[in-house]
This record gives C-alpha cells, sequence and structure tokens, in this order.
C-alpha cells in the first residue's frame, strides 16, 4: 500500500513539474501575459481544464467573459471582477459536463419526435389521392354547379 501511494506521489510530482514547465514555456512564447493573467492560467492548469485564459478589457461589454474555441476570455478590466468572472466561467464549464446528459436526452427525445411526425406526414399525403378522388366523384359536374348558381 504505501508503495502504491509513493508511485502515485512521484506521479502527481512528474506532472506536477510538466505543468509547470508547460506554463514557464507558454510565458515564453507570449510576453505580454500579466501576472494576473498568468495566475488564472495557473488555476486552469491545477483545475486539469483545457483552456487558455485571456485578458480581453471591454469596458462596454454585455458580457464578463465566455468560452469560445480553447479560449477562456475574460473582459473585465477590474482585478476582483476579473476573478469573480474566472470563477463563474469555470464553475459553468465543468456544469457543462453534469447537464450533457441531459442535453443528449432531450436531443433523442426531439429525433424521436421528429420521426413520428415524418411518418404520420406520410401517411397523410399517402391519403391524399383518396381524398381527391372521393370529393371529385362526389362533386357535381359543371353542367350542374352553372344550373345552380
Amino acid at each position: 500500500m504505501v508503495e502504491g501511494k509513493a508511485v502515485f506521489h512521484k506521479k502527481n510530482v512528474v506532472d506536477e513539474k510538466r505543468l509547470s514547465d508547460n506554463r514557464k514555456l507558454s510565458s515564453r512564447r507570449d510576453p505580454a501575459r500579466s501576472p494576473k493573467q498568468l495566475r488564472m492560467q495557473n488555476c486552469l492548469d491545477r483545475l486539469g481544464i483545457s483552456l487558455k485564459v485571456k485578458l480581453v478589457p471591454k469596458p462596454n461589454s454585455a458580457r464578463h467573459g465566455e468560452i469560445v474555441s480553447d479560449y477562456l476570455l475574460i473582459y473585465d478590466e477590474a482585478e476582483t471582477d476579473a476573478w469573480e468572472t474566472l470563477c463563474h466561467e469555470i464553475v459553468e464549464y465543468k456544469l457543462k459536463s453534469v447537464t450533457q446528459v441531459y442535453r443528449m436526452l432531450v436531443n433523442q427525445l426531439i429525433e424521436g419526435y421528429e420521426k413520428l411526425a415524418y411518418q404520420q406526414k406520410e401517411r397523410f399525403i399517402k391519403a391524399l389521392p383518396e381524398i381527391f378522388e372521393t370529393i371529385e366523384a362526389e362533386r357535381p359536374t359543371s353542367n350542374n354547379r352553372s344550373k345552380k348558381a
């Protein structure tokens, strides 16, 4: 048991070193990253979230932040607001995996009802010729119509 824990601990140390190395590389690649942005990225890395934080101040934006592709964009300028937005977006991102089951269920239900509606529409279309023939057979001829009018 102790041996297994040591291996697990050693693996975490290796993973932490890899994350640390990746952070150093990413900060070298993008010298414009602020310390705040690096700390936020560190949070994502430690939580195992494979997104990249990007601070994009937009003071007049209706949104405080959003996830677009592989980026978590934060539009807030004030640091406290930016951290609140980071927290909100992380929770929303994690919650999405929980609600995915319900989205799949709803999509399956929609697909089933679309098939049912299609089958009913096809039966109706097949019945149309009989409807038109029945009406045509009972309709007075054009000579009879002009006499009634």
